[in-house]
């Protein structure tokens, strides 16, 4: 990433990082085409959880 410093808040200068976001193609085609699905277990419900 390049850093650009933009931002300014009296005697403090902040970086800004330029971000891009990635589509879920773009992410895909990083990882060869090949995703893992996860099964996951949460444990009991404690709340209000919807199932």
């Amino acid at each position: 990433m390049n850093e650009q410093v933009t931002d300014t808040d009296e005697n403090e200068i902040f970086p800004k990082k330029d971000f891009q976001h990635k589509s879920f193609l773009v992410r895909l085609d990083e990882y060869g085409g090949k995703i893992e699905v996860a099964d996951f277990d949460w444990g009991d419900p404690v709340g209000r959880e919807i199932l």
